[in-house]
C-alpha cells in the first residue's frame, strides 16, 4: 500500500521494481500470473491476467511511480481518476477497471478531485511506446515531459461537474444491466 518516494535520477526501471519490491508485486509485477487477486477490503476477487490487463498494468505501474499514488484504496482512486482524465488510449482495460476503481473516489472525494484535476493538465504514458527507452528515462525527465513536475490547478467548475458525472456514469453502469454485461464479456474473453 505504498508509493516508494522515488527520486527524479532513478530510471523508471529501477523506481518500478521499488515499488513492486515495497507492494509485494514480485520481481516482475505480477505479470506471469495467470489470475490476479484484488482485495476489496477482507473481500479478494480473482481476475485473469488476460494480455489486455497485462498491457495495461505496465503503463499503469509507471503512472504509480511518477505521480506518487500510493495502492490504498484513496490511491487507486487518484490513480485511476488521473488515468481517466489523461485518457487512456487504445487501453481498454485501463478504461474499464479505472471506471470501477472510481467509486472507490466516494471515500476519499478531495483526493479523487485533485487527481481528476490534475489529470486534465498533464498527460500519461498510455499512448507512448513500452520499450527500454522509455524504462531508461529517469523519473524526472518523465515527470516533466508528462507536465507532472507542475503544481496542480485548482480545480474548476467543469473539473467539479465532469468528475461528478462520470462517477455517476460509474455507478449506474456498475448497479445496472450494462454492468454485468461487461463482467459476462470480460469472463467471455477471457
Amino acid at each position: 500500500m505504498t508509493t516508494t518516494n522515488d527520486r527524479a535520477d532513478e530510471t523508471l526501471r529501477v523506481a518500478r521494481a521499488r515499488y513492486w519490491e515495497a507492494n509485494g508485486f514480485g520481481d516482475d509485477g505480477g505479470e506471469s500470473k495467470t489470475w490476479e487477486i484484488v482485495k476489496i477490503g477482507p473481500i479478494p476477487i480473482p481476475i485473469r491476467n488476460i494480455e489486455a490487463r497485462k498491457s495495461a498494468i505496465r503503463y499503469h505501474d509507471l503512472h504509480h511511480v511518477v505521480t506518487g499514488y500510493d495502492t490504498s484504496f484513496a490511491g487507486e482512486a487518484e490513480i485511476s481518476a488521473w488515468e481517466l482524465r489523461t485518457g487512456c488510449a487504445d487501453q481498454w482495460v485501463a478504461w474499464l477497471l479505472g471506471f470501477q476503481i472510481l467509486l472507490f473516489g466516494l471515500w476519499s472525494p478531495r483526493r479523487m478531485l485533485r487527481a481528476w484535476t490534475r489529470g486534465g493538465h498533464t498527460q500519461s504514458l498510455y499512448t507512448e511506446d513500452f520499450n527500454d527507452a522509455l524504462l531508461d528515462s529517469t523519473v524526472g525527465e518523465v515527470r516533466q515531459r508528462l507536465g507532472l513536475d507542475q503544481a496542480i490547478a485548482s480545480p474548476t467548475l467543469f473539473d467539479r461537474m465532469s468528475l461528478i458525472f462520470w462517477t455517476l456514469a460509474s455507478v449506474v453502469g456498475q448497479a445496472g444491466a450494462l454492468g454485468a454485461a461487461v463482467y459476462a464479456l470480460i469472463w467471455l474473453v477471457s
